[in-house]
């Protein structure tokens, strides 16, 4: 099997991933950048989103590794690491990537896809749900994510957590204004895994698309279309600990 490695530059983490490699030469497992069976995130949610926006184009089975905080896509640590090579303890999940289409360019997120006032100034924004006009905001920005997605920033501005069992696509709106010209659900809206979500802004606007831990500033003189793609990642997740699980440790 070939695998790679990726994580954060301190010690903690260099001494465990010297600690991961010697174990998975013992098991006959060769590092390689090209061809990848497994692809090893060592750090905490954040590290995993980034090597998966690195390496999914080559459809590796992704496994994360926590070594902080709680994580809720790192299901094991390194006190449980040998866990990975039994079949009886772990699952493979498939998830969706969202896609976002801009500027005849598709880029991919697997938590979220936002998108972002420069300068603390209100956007102007009107959003399209399968090719009619929903609703005309005036917010900060928007926070469109997947189900797996729903405990990230989602739940941080107010949106609905989801079972990551669910395939779904939700909208949650950053510091709305809510007036007599603008309305705001003050909510979010939680939508089936086939709604096409287009954002028209004006021309004029300088903003920033967010994807996960990546961003870009930008301007669109065409409506973004975000959806959730057909490319999924797979993750491997350890049996012994339900998403449900770790909502009640972080939360409750």
């Amino acid at each position: 099997m070939n695998y790679c490695v990726e994580g954060k530059h301190n010690e903690q983490c260099l001494l465990a991933i010297k600690e991961l490699k010697e174990r998975l030469a013992k098991l006959d497992f060769v590092e390689s950048k090209n061809s990848i069976d497994y692809c090893f995130s060592l750090g905490g949610d954040g590290t995993l989103l980034k090597t998966i926006n690195k390496y999914f184009y080559k459809d590796p089975l992704f496994v994360g590794i926590n070594l902080g905080n709680l994580g809720f896509l790192c299901s094991f640590s390194m006190s449980n690491v040998d866990n990975i090579f039994l079949k009886d303890k772990v699952d493979i999940k498939e998830y969706r990537l969202i896609e976002a289409s801009v500027n005849n360019e598709s880029i991919f997120a697997l938590n979220e896809v936002r998108i972002e006032s420069l300068f603390g100034k209100c956007l102007d924004l009107k959003v399209y749900i399968n090719g009619k006009l929903f609703s005309t905001l005036k917010c900060d920005g928007l926070c469109i994510s997947s189900s797996i997605g729903s405990s990230g920033l989602n739940k941080t501005l107010g949106g609905s957590l989801v079972d990551t069992s669910l395939e779904t696509i939700q909208i949650v709106e950053k510091l709305p204004v809510n007036n007599r010209k603008y309305k705001s659900l003050n909510n979010s809206l939680v939508l089936p895994k086939d709604t096409l979500i287009e954002v028209e802004i004006p021309s004029s606007y300088q903003f920033l698309l967010c994807y996960d831990s990546n961003f870009k500033k930008m301007r669109v003189n065409d409506k973004i279309k975000i959806k959730l793609s057909e490319r999924k990642v797979r993750i491997l997740v350890n049996k012994e600990t339900t998403h449900l699980d770790r909502i009640k440790e972080a939360f409750l």
